[in-house]
């Protein structure tokens, strides 16, 4: 198991400097996406339990 975690994590990491390396403001932008998309659904996410929980 440990030997392919470590497989799949180098193969992420060699994909990744692939990608910056082919296009670094393109993989800025994926990744500036990405994580904005997460913050958004956290904080919607809080929003709505929050209110839940306000509600009981």
């Amino acid at each position: 198991m440990q030997k392919k975690l470590g497989l799949l994590s180098s193969l992420a990491l060699i994909m990744l400097f692939y990608l910056i390396w082919r296009d670094p403001s393109g993989t800025a932008g994926l990744f500036k996406d990405f994580f904005g998309a997460i913050g958004d659904f956290l904080g919607s996410f809080w929003d709505k339990i929050s209110t839940f929980v306000e509600s009981l």
